[in-house]
């Protein structure tokens, strides 16, 4: 294999454990205590719990840390990429988040893993340990032998196990996709990251959340500042068809509305630009489909401004003075030039109109922005 395809591999079983260790972050319950440790190694590299306020928490001791190098300088590392030490004699170094941002969690762990001590692939983990008061949940890994048995009857997608893992890898062009155990046992999600590291992060998550209804089955979202896709399948009783069915799906999302999506979110943040009259690019596209008559909903308009409330805003400061333009012309002639100032109220007329779209625009946009952060936060609430 190739230095180059060798890089892709490990990158991708790192981001497939970063996606399990979220999973498991979410299901952790107060009493529960998740441990990771090195497979030649008994001593604890960090372990999570669920505190008191309902935040995850990860910790790392201090006397833990590898001693090749100065604990300080392990510190400072640690704190570069979200870490930070407790006060106290002890100091221990923790990491915590509410429980709806498990995924930057995961993704800080999984930065210790591989900066602090040097872990080169999770296989050289050992299986985490979960010390739990509930019983066992049903075994992943028996309902994943049962999904890759199924999944014989479809040679057309190429599957293979990850070996300790709860997943299977699918060769589904053009990007990877994962079939994943959830801990309960009793479903699986289809998954595949779209894009690399997004641009304008901002900017892909307001496009995915205002058009939520393009991807019909699929749930779409940001995990690391990539683009990631969702299909979760029941399978309390697995029956091969069902399993089909929702390859189906997946397969023919994957196909085209996948890398429409990915187009989309990958590309780079679009400064407003104006034309050599002054006006916003985006404002002529929007003015087009006034004058046509066109029947604009607030979506549409904020599409055509990039979903960017910098440039909404921008199209309702020029619409504002030539808005004003036009009435003082029409006061102007009134009275001297009827034709004229029946003009300039036809111009001031258009003028309102893309000021009432655009302001409508940026209120679904303001709407959108609180009902994130409402999700995020739900004492927000």
């Amino acid at each position: 294999m190739s230095s180059l395809g060798f890089d892709a591999d490990v990158d991708g079983a790192w981001r497939h454990h970063q996606i399990e260790l979220g999973d498991r972050l979410a299901a952790l319950n107060r009493d529960d205590i998740l441990t990771l440790r090195a497979a030649d190694d008994r001593r604890p590299l960090m372990t999570f719990v669920v505190t008191g306020s309902r935040r995850v928490r990860a910790r790392i001791a201090v006397a833990d840390l590898p001693a090749d190098r100065p604990r300080s300088d392990t510190v400072a590392m640690l704190r570069a990429i979200g870490w930070r030490q407790l006060r106290g004699p002890v100091g221990d170094i923790i990491v915590e988040d509410g429980r709806a941002r498990v995924d930057r969690l995961a993704h800080a762990a999984v930065g210790a893993l591989q900066q602090v001590w040097d872990i080169v692939h999770p296989s050289f983990l050992a299986g985490s340990e979960e010390v739990s008061g509930e019983p066992e949940p049903p075994d992943r890994r028996h309902l994943l032998d049962r999904v890759f048995e199924a999944l014989r009857g479809r040679p057309e997608v190429p599957a293979e196990r990850v070996p300790g893992s709860s997943a299977i890898t699918l060769r589904t062009p053009p990007v990877h996709s994962w079939i994943h155990a959830l801990p309960n046992g009793t479903a699986i999600e289809f998954r595949a990251f779209l894009t690399g590291p997004v641009a304008d992060r901002a900017a892909a998550a307001r496009y995915i959340a205002d058009n939520p209804r393009r991807w019909s089955a699929i749930t779409v979202g940001l995990f690391a500042d990539r683009v990631v896709a969702t299909l979760r399948a029941e399978c309390t009783v697995l029956e091969p068809a069902n399993l089909h069915a929702s390859l189906d799906i997946w397969l023919k999302f994957l196909q085209r509305p996948a890398a429409d999506l990915a187009d989309v979110c990958a590309a780079r943040p679009r400064q407003p630009t104006t034309t050599a009259s002054g006006m916003p690019d985006a404002l002529d596209g929007v003015l087009t489909l006034l004058d046509d008559n066109t029947r604009t909903d607030p979506v549409t308009v904020a599409a055509m401004c990039g979903y960017s409330r910098e440039t909404v805003r921008e199209c309702l400061a020029y619409c504002a003075r030539e808005g004003n333009r036009a009435q003082q012309r029409e006061t102007a002639h009134r009275g001297a030039d009827e034709s004229a100032a029946d003009r300039a109220a036809a111009d001031w007329t258009r003028w309102r109109f893309a000021i009432r779209s655009l302001g409508t625009a940026l209120r679904a946009l303001d709407d959108a922005a609180r009902r994130r952060s409402t999700k995020a936060d739900p004492t927000k609430q």
